[in-house]
C-alpha cells in the first residue's frame, strides 16, 4: 500500500478510533444524546467507554428499565450513522441516527404504559424487529411483534403483528389473536421524523362496552369503533 493510501486509511479511522476511546457521557454529549431523547428515553448517569458503557435507572415511556448496557459501534460512523446498541433485562436493541435512522435487530421484551388510544400497560415480545429509514424513506422493515395489554376494557388482550414497509413510512399493523373477548385491530404508521399515525378498530361485543369506548373517543362505522391518534416518539 503506497504512503498516500496510508494516509487517507488513517484519515478516514481516526474519527473512528477516537469515537471508540471517548467515554460515554462525553459521546452523549456530542450527538447519541439525541438519539435518546428522539425516543423519549433518559437516564441519571452514563459511565464507562463508548465502546462499553452503562446508563444507570433508565426510563422509557414512564417505565423504569434499571441499567443498560450501551456500545457505540464506531464503523458505522464512516457511513454517516451513529449506530448505538442497548441491552438490557432481556432486550437488545440497535438503535440508529443519521443517514440510516429507526432500529434493528430488536429482540426480547419491553414493558411500556401507553395513553393511545386508551390508557394501558403493554409487554412487547420482539423477534427480529427493524425499521430502517435511509435518506428519509422506509429502507428495511420486518420482523414479528406481540402485544400484551393490561389495564384496559376487555384486557389482558394479546395482539400480533409484523412490521413493513408502506411506501416512505414504516407500517406495524396488529390483531387480537382469538378468541378475544374484544376484537381489536390496530394500525400504526411511523415516519422518519418519528411522527406516529395510530388508527385503531374495535368490535364490541355488547352495549355498555360500545357505550364506554365511545365515551373514549372513539367513533362508530359500519365497521366497528374506531379512533384514530397521531403524535411524536418523543412525547
Amino acid at each position: 500500500m503506497s504512503r498516500r493510501a496510508l494516509v487517507v486509511v488513517f484519515v478516514l479511522a481516526l474519527p473512528v478510533l477516537l469515537a471508540a476511546t471517548l467515554p460515554l457521557r462525553a459521546v452523549i454529549a456530542m450527538g447519541s444524546g439525541d438519539t435518546f431523547e428522539s425516543i423519549g428515553l433518559s437516564a441519571v448517569e452514563a459511565s464507562g467507554p463508548a465502546w462499553s458503557g452503562q446508563l444507570r435507572a433508565v426510563r422509557w415511556r414512564g417505565v423504569a428499565h434499571g441499567d443498560v448496557a450501551v456500545s457505540l459501534r464506531p464503523l458505522a460512523l464512516l457511513a454517516g450513522t451513529r449506530r448505538v446498541h442497548l441491552a438490557a433485562r432481556g432486550l437488545s436493541i440497535d438503535l440508529l441516527q443519521g443517514r440510516r435512522s429507526g432500529f434493528e435487530s430488536a429482540s426480547g421484551q419491553l414493558d411500556m404504559s401507553v395513553r393511545r388510544p386508551l390508557a394501558a400497560t403493554v409487554q412487547l415480545s420482539l423477534a427480529g424487529a427493524s425499521l430502517v429509514f435511509i435518506d428519509g424513506r422506509c429502507h428495511e422493515a420486518g420482523g414479528a411483534v406481540t402485544a400484551q395489554l393490561t389495564g384496559m376494557p376487555g384486557s389482558p388482550l394479546q395482539l400480533e403483528g409484523t412490521v413493513r414497509c408502506d411506501g416512505a413510512r414504516g407500517r406495524l399493523a396488529l390483531e387480537t389473536v382469538e378468541p378475544a373477548t374484544l376484537p381489536v385491530e390496530t394500525d400504526l404508521v411511523i415516519d422518519a421524523r418519528g411522527g406516529v399515525e395510530l388508527e385503531s378498530r374495535v368490535r364490541p361485543p355488547d352495549e355498555a362496552s360500545s357505550l364506554a369506548l365511545q365515551a373514549a373517543g372513539f367513533r362508530s362505522t359500519p365497521d366497528g369503533l374506531v379512533r384514530a391518534d397521531s403524535w411524536r416518539l418523543a412525547d
